[in-house]
């Protein structure tokens, strides 16, 4: 059987015969061929890279194909905590699938139902189609067909995965799918691969759109023996190229995903941070208002009681201005003499003492141009107060 020391590989990197915890070395190593699973996630991811016109494809159902495992998670210790290691657990994909990425081609992995483990493969990198050596011209057609439909679904997977390393709109260093068809015992090795990526501007659903083609590389006859030794060169260097090349640069490609996951998060953090800090200027500000708003209320009552204050000392100090006046007479050429000897005095006060910077009542000192302004005020109140004794 061809590919018997491929499967029988698997199985042991499985750990199915040994139980225990499996080494790094082991991990790394690892690889998974399954077979009859109907990639039914991958389907839906086919559709939305497809143009609208395209006509509807069922979901690919290869009859062997070739993945990568996923592990359940091991201890986080020493090497098992290497990104190698670490990218291809379930709960690591899981994250990354909640992001838009599509690892497992049969089903979502945070789905409600839990995933059986013969579904945890991740990415698939070769697929095998089978049919009967008696079958006619159209079923040999369509063993082609279900090949480049399986492999395409995987190239889907392959190019959202590579959606952060590559150039955008670029499609060279997206890594091919292999697949081989064998109809009885006439052989074929194809390559699929990506040709083109464009945009659908008449369909928003779908962002990008991508064309794809299949070419044979390699055709047999597995009755021959030079056939047969070729071929199994061809998987054994396909063994060796999932394990040395493939895996290492899907798990690159899943570093990527990682990487902007976490500086997401480190801008989220900062965006809170920046919030945080926001509110607590705003509230100091608040605070400063509150404390000047409380010292401007102080101010105004002080205010207040000075003028009632001066309101008195006006009025206490409206005598002391008559008798001023009076022991002034000479000096102050406004002021008329009284005519009787009821000794009733003019009122009028001259501005500039009132408006002087050295004016002084009773007991007060005026300091401010407001409480002048006041005082003035009060003093030609109290003039109208006092008209019917004035003499003029």
């Amino acid at each position: 059987m061809l590919f018997g020391e491929l499967i029988e590989h698997a199985r042991l990197a499985e750990n199915v015969e040994y139980g225990g915890q499996l080494r790094v070395q082991k991990i790394i190593q690892r690889l998974r061929v399954e077979d009859e699973d109907t990639w039914t996630h991958a389907q839906r991811a086919l559709k939305q890279t497809t143009p609208a016109c395209a006509p509807n494809l069922s979901a690919p159902k290869p009859d062997l194909y070739i993945a990568l495992p996923i592990t359940n998670g091991s201890p986080q210790k020493g090497f098992h905590q290497d990104n190698y290691v670490t990218n291809f657990t379930h709960s690591a994909l899981t994250a990354l699938e909640k992001r838009g990425l599509n690892p497992c081609p049969i089903v979502s992995l945070h789905s409600k139902n839990q995933v059986a483990e013969k579904h945890l493969v991740c990415f698939p990198c070769a697929v095998v189609e089978i049919k009967h050596h008696r079958v006619n011209g159209a079923e040999e057609e369509k063993c082609y067909c279900q090949a480049a439909n399986a492999a395409v679904a995987s190239l889907v997977l392959l190019n959202k995965l590579s959606l952060y390393s590559v150039t955008p709109g670029s499609f060279e260093n997206i890594r091919p799918v292999v697949a081989f068809t064998f109809i009885g015992f006439r052989a074929r090795v194809w390559i699929a691969y990506i040709t083109g990526k464009y945009k659908d501007l008449n369909d928003s659903t779908r962002p990008e759109t991508c064309s794809y083609e299949m070419q044979c590389i390699w055709e047999g006859d597995i009755r021959c023996d030079l056939d047969t030794v070729q071929l199994c060169c061809i998987i054994e260097n396909l063994h060796f190229w999932i394990l040395k090349h493939f895996r290492p640069g899907v798990s690159s490609c899943l570093d990527r995903w990682n990487y902007l996951d976490i500086k997401a998060i480190q801008k989220a953090q900062k965006v809170e941070e920046r919030e945080r800090e926001n509110l607590t200027e705003t509230a100091e500000d608040e605070t400063i208002a509150e404390e000047d708003l409380g010292k401007l209320n102080t101010q105004e009552e002080t205010g207040s009681e000075e003028e009632t204050g001066n309101e008195e000392e006006t009025d206490s100090g409206e005598e002391f201005n008559i008798e001023k006046e009076s022991d002034n007479e000479e000096e102050d050429p406004e002021v008329e003499p009284p005519s009787s000897s009821r000794g009733r005095y003019n009122l009028v006060v001259p501005e500039h003492r009132v408006l002087g910077a050295n004016y002084r009542t009773g007991r007060g000192h005026i300091r401010s141009k407001l409480q002048e302004i006041v005082l003035l005020s009060l003093l030609r109140a109290a003039i109208d107060k006092f008209a019917h004794v004035v003499i003029i």
